[in-house]
């Protein structure tokens, strides 16, 4: 047998099951629809910090041609000193005192309850749910938890450190980048 018969017993074949493969994909379609509804949206942000020159001209105009690679590289966050403030960025203390902050633009709660409920909002079927705590020291414990699975830091290889924060509600975007 040729491969030429091969493919036209195939193809023979397959004609007598078009409209059970036909019906197959438009089902996988239609699945694969609804799939892609239920997987939300998922936003991110940079926040970048600028290490401090040590140098007399820190003017700006040397700052950016230093960026855009013109001149001397600055002083930047040595290696030790890098890992140590990516530490620090990612820390449970640092964490905490992000999500102890009160938003006044949204009705003066603190991030932690607002993470908290855009977990429970966007949690899988399985996984529990998550209640808000009224002491304040289990609030920031648990919203610490859940801002460290979303939120990661860096350092580039120009000495910059960028601090990365991912969520589905995009009016937290901004707050807990800041």
């Amino acid at each position: 047998m040729t491969t030429n018969e091969l493919i036209r017993k195939i193809v023979l074949r397959s004609k007598k099951f078009k409209w059970v493969i036909i019906l197959g994909c438009l089902g996988g379609a239609v699945g694969m629809f609804f799939y892609s509804k239920t997987i939300p949206i998922v936003y991110y942000t940079k926040a970048t910090v600028f290490p401090l020159n040590a140098s007399a001209e820190n003017t700006a105009s040397s700052a950016l041609s230093t960026l855009l690679g013109g001149s001397d590289p600055t002083k930047s966050f040595s290696q030790d000193a890098s890992i140590n403030i990516v530490e620090l960025a990612i820390s449970r203390n640092t964490r905490e005192a992000v999500v102890m902050e009160r938003l006044p633009q949204m009705g003066n709660m603190r991030i932690a309850e607002l993470l908290i409920n855009n977990y429970n909002l966007n949690k899988k079927i399985f996984q529990p749910a998550l209640k808000t705590p009224k002491d304040s020291m289990i609030l920031a414990a648990v919203g610490a938890e859940v801002l460290r699975e979303n939120f990661s830091a860096k350092i580039l290889k120009s000495g910059i450190m960028e601090i990365i924060f991912s969520s589905t509600d995009k009016k937290l975007l901004s707050p807990v980048s800041y």
